[in-house]
């Protein structure tokens, strides 16, 4: 998708990462304009359970509200970076495109994740460590929850293996189209990511002060009813997949309401010592990998529970 207009950009991951509020911060920008609908993942054609939108009439016209008012346009679709074709496809149409990659360490990133897909009913097992033990029989194909239609999605250790996924990603587009942005960092300052952010897109600093939290965790009021409404059984599974493209790009406007009423803040998940200890151990040869392709020390993303034991 080419426009004289404006300029292209995506938030393009990854999930857990601060991308919700990323983009909510960049669609109350006068220069950017952002469609209402969120994580539309047009590009991402491996991962179908998770495409708002499939056909490209259609989502040419999540973009319709945009005018010369506009320097740039973009949308913020988390799993693209974990999928192997979105980029691609997207830099096949917007060859100039700049992406935006939000990551966080995979320690506290995967069980936000896990909660996240329990809420959405992708995820069965409650128990975080063992939905990570089950991850051989998933690949098998079982114990995926009937909920799932990409098993992918809870192969937690590839999820997580961000250095693999930035380095996929550098393969199809140039260093220059990408900012890299760590969750650490936007905890920290976030006004200062938010400028870092504006001043890769080269729009002008709308003086924005306010950064309200984004996307807590969550969980469901109703979870019986909610269940029925997320993932019906056959065949209404049939009359809701028929609203849904009924709805077409409108559907997270209208439906986002609902979901909201029926769910409530709950608690992060913690984990155990020794599970926080095994996810260290798992991930720091890819933690490594991420540190040579930011020239970034990421020594804390690796550090123990047990060392932290020892210290104290």
């Amino acid at each position: 998708m080419n426009n004289s207009l404006s300029e292209f950009f995506c938030i393009a991951g990854a999930p857990k990462c601060g991308t919700s509020a990323m983009y909510e911060y960049l669609k109350s920008h006068p220069r950017i304009y952002m469609p209402l609908v969120k994580e539309p993942h047009y590009y991402a054609t491996d991962c179908p359970d998770l495409r708002m939108i499939t056909c490209p009439a259609a989502y040419e016209e999540l973009f319709s509200g945009r005018d010369p008012r506009y320097s740039h346009y973009g949308e913020a679709s988390a799993w693209y970076l974990f999928s192997k074709v979105a980029v691609p496809n997207m830099l096949r149409e917007n060859p100039n495109a700049k992406i935006i990659v939000m990551l966080r360490r995979p320690s506290e990133m995967l069980p936000s994740l896990h909660n996240q897909m329990m809420f959405t009913y992708r995820e069965n097992e409650p128990d975080f460590a063992r939905a990570w033990e089950l991850q051989g029989e998933r690949k098998q194909g079982r114990y995926v929850p009937p909920g799932c239609v990409n098993a992918d999605h809870l192969q937690y250790r590839a999820v997580g293996s961000f250095g693999e996924q930035l380095l996929r990603l550098y393969q199809h587009a140039d260093r220059s189209q990408v900012l890299v942005l760590l969750h650490d960092d936007l905890k920290q300052d976030t006004a200062a990511c938010y400028r870092a952010v504006l001043d890769f897109l080269e729009v002008p600093d709308d003086g924005r002060e306010n950064f309200a939290k984004v996307n807590e965790a969550r969980s469901h009021r109703y979870p019986g009813l909610m269940r029925w409404i997320v993932r019906p059984p056959y065949p209404l599974n049939l009359v809701k997949s028929r609203v849904r493209r009924w709805l077409g790009a409108g559907q997270s406007s209208l439906l986002r309401p609902l979901y909201n009423a029926m769910a409530e803040n709950t608690k992060r998940t913690k984990l155990s010592p020794a599970m926080q200890d095994e996810l260290h151990r798992v991930f720091a040869e890819d933690i490594h990998l991420l540190e040579d392709l930011l020239e970034r020390n990421l020594s804390h993303w690796t550090t123990t529970a047990s060392a932290h034991r020892q210290v104290a």
